[in-house]
């Protein structure tokens, strides 16, 4: 099932600094959303621990697919609640014109495959049952702004790895990933330092002629 929306493209800019990559937001263009697409929101968070930082808040596109509990007007799956109170926060469906600007967002695409029949089982499996961090213990509604957030949960629906890098926002130094090694997120930064260097310099890729 595809719905048209306008949205933000992303040209991800390499930019050396210590190794590391970074992006931003250079173009527009016309975006059809796919059942199981990764859609992230631009934010900015305003307090007094981290003012104007910003952030990408992540959901699944589920679109008119039919789940146990969703309405007929939903159509995203994310990990959502109260700041005010992180204990309610769980996995919900919603609905993305309440959402503001977004953009697609699979950016490890290039990294892992996917599987529709995987990410409903994965949807039914955390939908209002979101747990706390696997490798501590089962807690319902855990939300941790670094360790367990949107994007983490995001990417294990569509991929089944438990991922959030925040590329191109202030919180991408911040962010943990407990559930994956860190050999294999090594991996995975330097093939999508790699990727983005091909797609903005294709001249300076290994395979250039």
């Amino acid at each position: 099932m595809k719905s048209p929306f306008l949205v933000v493209g992303t040209l991800f800019l390499l930019s050396i600094t210590g190794g590391e990559c970074s992006s931003s937001f250079v173009f527009f263009f016309q975006q059809n959303y796919n059942f199981g697409d990764i859609i992230a929101f631009p934010k900015v968070m305003g307090c007094k621990c981290m003012p104007l930082a910003t952030y990408k808040h992540y959901a699944v596109y589920v679109g008119k697919e039919e789940f146990e509990g969703k309405k007929p007007d939903e159509d995203i799956f994310h990990l959502t609640g109260p700041v005010q109170s992180m204990k309610v926060a769980d996995c919900v469906f919603g609905k993305l014109s309440t959402q503001g600007e977004h953009e697609l967002d699979n950016y490890l695409d290039t990294i892992w495959t996917i599987d529709p029949v995987h990410i409903k089982q994965r949807i039914k499996e955390l939908h209002k049952n979101c747990p706390a961090e696997k490798s501590k213990e089962f807690r319902i509604g855990s939300w941790k702004p670094f360790s367990h957030n949107c994007e983490h949960i995001a990417n294990y629906v569509r991929y089944g790895n438990e991922v959030s890098l925040q590329r191109g926002q202030s919180g991408e130094n911040n962010v943990k990933n407990p559930n994956i090694s860190e050999e294999m997120l090594k991996e995975i930064k330097e093939k999508l330092c790699a990727k983005s260097c091909e797609e903005v310099c294709p001249l300076d890729a290994p395979n250039a002629g």
